[in-house]
């Protein structure tokens, strides 16, 4: 077939004849396509934001619901605490990590361990450091917990100097002695006193509430049978400073360690 010689209209001529008479034709082709198109419209703007709201809707009551369950939960574990062990747990923990420098407290200690180790005490100074930042007096980075250092001289043997280090580890607040230094009769030791604030501010009410573990309620009974160094002593030859006083470092007690924490 020579489709060259086919001669097409040159014009074509659309008018309402024409529709019509090609609805006519196509007509029941046009109904199907006009509903799949309209459906599909349907489908995309109004079905598919309907799903997406109740899906979110049920994601948002599941997460409500879980919030609910854990305030019931922190609720039921707090009714059912011992308000005086609770009183008496934070009492020691306090006593042992007070949340800001306690001077007092620490020479407290340093009172109660000599008194029990029979050592005496001679000069000291205490690096108090900057009273409004938490600073370390040795500079160190990577420190977790803020320290006040105190510097003190001791009278005794090497054995009852290790004696009251001993105590004093045991005496709260909670301590580490850095170095020491023996010269004859006398003994310089550099003692770190640490403290830690915290902040309610860090707590979220939608933290669930749980238990102390076994080790850690250990750790509790363990702190809260320190002394904490009531009994105090006369202490000369106070000095206190801004800075740490220079000394070379002949003997570092075990608990020293570059990150300044016993912890």
């Amino acid at each position: 077939m020579d489709l060259s010689n086919i001669k097409f209209p040159e014009k074509v001529n659309f008018d309402l004849n024409t529709a019509i008479i090609l609805y006519r034709h196509y007509k029941d082709y046009i109904i199907p396509v006009v509903v799949i198109f309209l459906s599909v419209l349907i489908l995309f703007f109004i079905v598919n934001p309907q799903i997406k709201q109740y899906l979110s809707s049920q994601n948002q009551l599941k997460t409500q619901t879980q919030k609910l369950q854990v305030l019931k939960n922190n609720y039921s574990f707090l009714a059912s605490m011992d308000d005086a062990k609770s009183d008496a747990d934070m009492s020691s923990l306090l006593s042992v990590l007070p949340l800001e420098k306690d001077f007092v407290s620490s020479m407290n200690a340093v009172s109660y361990a000599a008194s029990k180790t029979g050592v005496s005490i001679g000069n000291f100074q205490v690096n108090v450091g900057d009273l409004e930042k938490d600073t370390n007096p040795a500079g160190l980075t990577g420190i977790l917990y803020p320290y006040m250092q105190i510097q003190i001289d001791l009278g005794g043997k090497a054995e009852t100097i290790f004696q009251f280090i001993n105590v004093l580890y045991e005496t709260a607040p909670i301590a580490e002695v850095s170095s020491i230094k023996f010269d004859q009769a006398t003994a310089t030791l550099v003692i770190n006193y640490y403290y830690k604030q915290y902040s309610l501010e860090n707590i979220s009410s939608q933290s669930p509430i749980v238990p102390f573990s076994a080790q850690k309620e250990n750790i509790i009974k363990e702190v809260s049978a320190w002394s904490n160094g009531s009994s105090q002593i006369e202490i000369p030859n106070f000095s206190p400073t801004n800075e740490s006083s220079s000394s070379s470092v002949i003997i570092a007690s075990p608990a020293a360690s570059i990150n300044g924490s016993p912890f």
